[in-house]
């Protein structure tokens, strides 16, 4: 799982596998609930989780089944396009994790326009290097 500093070249493919871990569970694992969400936030160094210039969504579909556990694995994808118009520089990335999604703003992809969103820090804000 990536939890310490990303870097990575500016316009090219990167990915990394990570599972969102409880420690209050038996496998060590959190088990991911049709109404959740997994998101992957990319920030400038002074921006909010919000205003983040990539920011994807996970359900629990888009994560394959850990053998033995309930819990999934997520493979985080930054895309060529994403990065190629970005300078050089430090950037941040954070995972987040919400729970209980309302079906209808899930449906929609809008979970986060729920004015009552709790979110929980997966991976706190890190850093995230773009090189030329």
């Amino acid at each position: 799982m990536a939890t310490g500093i990303i870097t990575m070249n500016r316009g090219e493919f990167f990915s990394f596998d990570t599972a969102i871990y409880d420690d209050s569970t038996p496998s060590g694992l959190y088990e991911m609930k049709a109404n959740d969400v997994l998101y992957f936030a990319l920030m400038e160094p002074h921006s909010k989780f919000e205003d983040a210039i990539i920011l994807r969504a996970y359900g629990i579909y888009d994560g394959a089944l850990i053998p033995g556990t309930k819990s999934r694995m997520f493979t985080i994808e930054i895309n060529r396009g994403d990065t190629v118009n970005l300078a050089p520089g430090t950037y941040y990335y954070t995972l987040k994790l919400q729970k209980n999604v309302p079906a209808d703003l899930l449906a929609d992809g809008m979970g986060l326009s729920d004015p009552n969103a709790q979110l929980s820090t997966v991976v706190k804000r890190t850093k995230f290097i773009i090189h030329e």
